[in-house]
């Protein structure tokens, strides 16, 4: 709260070094474990580790030892941990993996929780890839209608892990279209959809397509002036008027919506 001089720890981590856990702590949070803001109320958060924890106490959140503003709201199962998340008001949803390493001598396993409907459920759709989910998207207008992205390489790598890198739902999550159209098979990490339009964030660039095209989704690059790196997140900044793109060792990159470079 005093822009970065200081930090205090607010995870719910069993494996917290520098205070105490809080009772019934969270076993499996990945390194980098994800947070999402809800897109229409920026003191609604979420965390996600094993479980989804859920906070509406925004910057003024406190979780340390005994006490905490997080609520566990769900365990997405023994060994997972959450690796996307999603939020737009009581709607959530969690994309994890667990074992989350391939070779391992547990196979690899990734899928999609959400409370969509009332209570939370496993989201079960054959297409949907058995890769790590980079990625969640939901719409702020609609709940119902969410978009996943997915890392690897569908060709090669990975057996079994399916094919796509960009799968879009509007029905909350029980049915999906894979809209990978003419995307390389390039792992993809991020996904903006703003004014008609997605904005992708994968590791060789930046990509747009008109939203609405189903499977013939028709993507183009984005810009011109990006260095030759991978795009780890991408995000829309809080006026709206842009894009930013935080890359993997090339900084910080912003592009105003509608314009090639």
């Amino acid at each position: 709260t005093d822009g970065g001089h200081t930090f205090t720890t607010i995870t719910p981590s069993c494996f917290d070094a520098v205070a105490p856990p809080i009772a019934a702590c969270d076993p499996t949070p990945r390194f980098i474990a994800p947070l999402a803001v809800d897109v229409n109320n920026p003191t609604h958060w979420v965390f996600g580790g094993e479980y989804v924890w859920n906070d509406t106490a925004g910057w003024s959140t406190v979780c340390a030892g005994t006490t905490c503003d997080l609520t566990n709201v769900h365990d997405t199962g023994t060994g997972h941990s959450i690796t996307a998340l999603a939020v737009n008001g009581a709607v959530t949803y969690a994309g994890w993996c667990g074992n989350c390493n391939i070779g391992g001598a547990t196979p690899f396993a990734s899928g999609i929780d959400t409370n969509f409907g009332g209570t939370w459920h496993k989201i079960s759709a054959p297409n949907l890839p058995n890769r790590y989910l980079g990625g969640l998207t939901v719409d702020p207008a609609n709940p119902a209608h969410v978009f996943a992205v997915y890392n690897g390489y569908w060709r090669r790598w990975i057996p079994g892990g399916g094919t796509g890198h960009v799968f879009e739902s509007t029905n909350g999550g029980a049915t999906w279209t894979n809209i990978s159209g003419n995307l390389p098979d390039v792992p993809s990490d991020a996904l903006v959809f703003s004014g008609g339009k997605l904005l992708l964030g994968t590791d060789i660039g930046a990509f747009i397509a008109n939203a609405g095209n189903g499977v013939h989704t028709a993507w183009s690059r984005l810009g011109s002036t990006l260095p030759n790196t991978s795009l780890n997140n991408l995000r829309l900044d809080p006026g709206g008027s842009s894009v930013l793109a935080a890359t993997h060792g090339r900084g910080l990159w912003r592009i105003q919506i509608g314009r090639a470079s």
